[in-house]
């Protein structure tokens, strides 16, 4: 058994985050995992803006202000990308069981099939869809979206 420790963001990110979306991403589609790699993702943000509250960061090369509520610094990154909003919303209607934003995610296929009997074009027999107040987002595309966006604010913010 390997022993490690977890005391910083980037370290969570490569031992819990990258695991977890690697997890969902890797197998055909299923509700425990999109939720746990929904829940790594959104508690990454929560160990990010631990370590950093207070410091200047950047998006694409643009300054941003100085990390200040968590509020504030989730708003930034659903502005920067919109798959901050999707992870989430999954993660919070999985973690605490609320539906305050009329979320509702659905676990559907087969789906976008060419012909009878075909997979899908995502490759596997099911998707996973989440509503948002009235809108259908691809979780597994919110997901690998949120990880490669993560994956370039740790390169840019050295997180």
């Amino acid at each position: 058994m390997t022993n490690f420790r977890i005391e910083t963001p980037a370290q969570f990110f490569e031992y819990i985050v990258t695991t977890d979306v690697a997890e969902f991403l890797d197998r055909q589609p299923n509700l425990r995992a999109a939720y746990h790699a929904c829940i790594s993702l959104l508690s990454y943000r929560d160990w990010v803006w631990k370590a950093h509250v207070g410091d200047i960061w950047f998006i694409q090369g643009a300054k941003q202000p100085a990390l200040g509520t968590k509020g504030e610094f989730q708003k930034a990154l659903i502005d920067f990308d919109g798959s901050f909003r999707v992870v989430r919303e999954i993660a919070n209607f999985s973690k605490h069981m609320t539906d305050s934003s009329n979320t509702i995610v659905h676990e559907i296929g087969p789906l976008n099939t060419a012909a009878f009997n075909e997979l899908p074009f995502n490759g596997f027999e099911r998707l996973i869809t989440v509503t948002i107040g009235g809108t259908d987002h691809d979780v597994r595309l919110s997901v690998r979206n949120n990880l490669l966006a993560w994956q370039k604010l740790n390169i840019e913010n050295a997180w």
